[in-house]
């Protein structure tokens, strides 16, 4: 079972998260959102690899934490009950998750095209558990529901989380007018049913820019 935990969004166009830990309670948090800690708080190797940090509330009462992405945009939270206890998102998206949250590779990760999805900005995994998940949406969060065989096509650098009710296909378009992202975008065409969660600003094209 994944914790229970209780928790704040502050803020409006640039949000924080400041999360209530019980003894023994903690989360896997992206390596650099931490923003402060209350004295108590053990902090080890993430659960979720080598992209996470375990932060553990070992003193007595209540410990507080708080994240925040390195970019100004919207925290999501999600609770995977209400998923069917999985959801697709995009690694750079993630903000933290509740211990008994596991995070793992999205099936076909490994695969040849696995590169240039990178590239272009595209880098899904897999949440699985009941607990709370946080996202981070950078710039305007976008939420949408697509019914059944509704579709949809998006940049996939816009893409922060899927259900996993969701089918995508993705195809490199060539001839994009922006030069600065090389000629060529990667578009996903999604099916529903199924939630999508979107973002206005495409992170790893920005960055890579």
């Amino acid at each position: 079972m994944a914790d229970i935990i209780d928790y704040q969004i502050l803020g409006t166009d640039v949000q924080t998260l400041d999360i209530a830990l019980d003894p023994g309670e903690g989360v896997n948090a992206r390596v650099d959102a931490l923003i402060y800690m209350d004295p108590g708080v053990v902090v080890e190797q993430g659960e979720g690899g080598a992209f996470t940090t375990s932060f553990t509330y070992k003193g007595s009462g209540h410990g507080h934490v708080g994240f925040g992405a390195p970019h100004p945009g919207s925290v999501v939270p999600i609770r995977l009950a209400r998923f069917r206890s999985e959801l697709i998102f995009q690694r750079d998206a993630f903000l933290c998750a509740v211990h008994g949250v596991e995070v793992t590779p999205r099936p076909g990760a490994e695969a040849p095209t696995s590169g240039i999805l990178k590239d272009q900005g595209f880098v899904p995994e897999r949440l699985s558990g009941d607990g709370l998940v946080f996202l981070h949406a950078a710039g305007r969060r976008i939420d949408m529901r697509l019914g059944q065989g509704e579709r949809l096509r998006v940049d996939t650098a816009r893409i922060v989380g899927l259900s996993t009710s969701i089918r995508y296909d993705v195809e490199l378009v060539i001839g994009a007018d922006d030069a600065s992202i090389g000629g060529e975008v990667l578009v996903a065409t999604l099916e529903g049913p199924g939630r999508v969660y979107l973002r206005s600003l495409p992170l790893p094209r920005i960055a890579g820019g």
